[in-house]
C-alpha cells in the first residue's frame, strides 16, 4: 500500500531511513526542513501489517518556463527488492503527472556495476547519467572508510604514513577542534567563501548553511579548527543511522601549513567511531583515482585516511512530459545563453 505523507506526518520516515542499510540523510524530514527552496512531500510503501518497507522522500520546484514541475529524490528512493522500487517508481510517476511534473529525477546509491539494476531503470525509461563532476545534483564518485570492528588505534595504523604525520603536525603546533555553535557561522561562511574562490566553485549564501545547521538538529556537528585563538578550517559532520558524512568543508587560506583539515577529519572519524557507526563516507570527488586526473589531490586526501572510492550508477532521468520537458530545456537554454552575453558585456565594459 501506498501512502503520501507531508512533513506533519512523516516522524515515522525517519525512523525508517535512519534503521534501513540505504539510508540516507537527504531522505529525511531533517534534510527537508533545512530546504526551503524546496517543496517537501513524501511516499512510503507499507506492508500488510502496515510497516514502511519503501519510501521516497521528494524535493519539488517549478521552473520559470511554463509553471513546470522537477520532483527530485535526492539519495534516493529507498527500497530492499527489485519489486518495491517499481511499486515506488509508478507511484512518484503517477504523483508527478498530478502535480503538474515534467521530470522525474532520482539518484540511489547503487553501484555502477550493478547491472542488474541499470538494465531494471532504464527499462523503466530512465536515462542514467554518467557525469563524473559536480554539475549534477549529487555527486556520483565518494570515498568511504569502513569503522566496522574498528579501534582509534587500528583505524589510525590503516593511515597513510603522510595522513598521520599530518595529523600529530597539527597537535605539535598546536591546532585544537572544539565545537561551533549558529553564533559560529558567518566566519564558517567567510572560509567557505575564500575556499570556493581558491578551488574554483560556487558558493551557497551563508543562509543554506545556517538552515542545515539548525534543522539537522542534534544530527549535525559544526567542528572549527583553531590555533592561538584563531579559527584556520571549519567542517559539518552528519551521523544519522551507522554512517557518518563529512557535509561541508573549509578553510582559511592563511594557516593551512598547521593541517587543520587532517585534524578535523581525524576529530569526525573518532566521534563517529564512539557513536557506533561503521561507515564514514567522505562525499565526492571529480573523476577517477588517477594520477592525470587535475583534481587528483582531494583523491589522494581522502585515500590517506584508509578511505575506498566508490563510484555510483549516476543521476537518473525519467521525462515525464516530453513536450513540455524540450520547452523548458529550451527556455533554460536561451536563458543561459543571455547571461553568457550580459557578463561578457559586464566585463568587456569594467574599468
Amino acid at each position: 500500500m501506498i501512502e503520501y505523507l507531508t512533513m506533519e506526518n512523516a516522524a515515522e520516515l525517519d525512523d525508517f531511513v535512519k534503521g534501513h542499510p540505504m539510508g540516507h540523510y537527504m531522505q529525511t524530514t531533517y534534510y527537508g526542513a533545512s530546504r526551503p527552496d524546496y517543496q517537501w512531500n513524501a511516499l512510503v510503501l507499507r506492508d500488510p501489517e502496515g510497516r514502511i518497507i519503501a519510501s521516497a522522500a521528494v524535493h519539488s520546484r517549478a521552473s520559470r518556463f511554463l509553471g513546470g514541475r522537477v520532483f527530485y529524490v535526492p539519495r534516493g528512493p529507498i527500497f530492499t527488492t527489485q519489486e518495491q522500487f517499481v511499486q515506488i517508481i509508478q507511484a512518484l510517476k503517477q504523483y508527478c503527472k498530478k502535480h503538474y511534473g515534467y521530470l522525474l529525477r532520482i539518484d540511489p546509491p547503487i553501484p555502477a556495476h550493478d547491472s542488474q539494476f541499470r538494465q531494471q531503470v532504464q527499462a523503466l525509461g530512465f536515462h542514467i547519467d554518467a557525469r563524473d563532476d559536480y554539475s549534477a545534483y549529487q555527486a556520483r564518485c565518494v570515498y568511504q572508510t569502513k569503522l566496522e570492528e574498528r579501534t582509534e588505534k587500528s583505524l589510525l595504523s590503516s593511515f597513510h604514513t603522510k595522513t598521520r604525520y599530518n595529523i600529530r603536525l597539527a597537535q605539535r603546533r598546536g591546532v585544537t577542534v572544539r565545537l561551533g555553535a549558529l553564533s559560529d557561522l558567518p566566519i564558517f561562511h567567510a572560509m567557505m567563501q575564500q575556499t570556493a574562490k581558491r578551488d574554483g566553485f560556487p558558493c551557497r549564501p551563508q543562509e543554506f548553511y545556517t538552515n542545515f545547521f539548525r534543522e539537522m538538529g542534534d544530527n549535525v556537528r559544526l567542528l572549527l579548527a583553531e590555533k592561538n585563538g584563531h579559527i584556520l578550517a571549519g567542517t559539518m559532520e552528519v551521523i544519522f543511522g551507522n554512517t557518518a558524512w563529512y557535509a561541508y568543508g573549509c578553510s582559511f587560506t592563511q594557516g593551512r601549513e598547521d593541517m587543520p583539515n587532517y585534524l578535523l577529519q581525524w576529530e569526525m572519524m573518532r566521534y563517529a567511531l564512539k557513536q557506533g557507526c561503521t561507515l564514514y563516507d567522505f562525499r565526492g570527488v571529480e573523476g577517477g583515482p588517477n594520477p592525470e586526473n587535475p583534481h587528483y589531490g582531494l583523491h589522494r586526501f581522502k585515500q590517506g585516511f584508509d578511505a575506498s572510492f566508490v563510484e555510483y550508477m549516476g543521476q537518473m532521468d525519467l521525462t515525464i512530459r516530453p513536450f513540455a520537458a524540450w520547452l523548458i530545456r529550451r527556455g533554460q537554454a536561451v536563458t543561459s545563453a543571455v547571461e553568457r552575453i550580459r557578463a561578457r558585456i559586464s566585463a568587456f565594459h569594467a574599468p
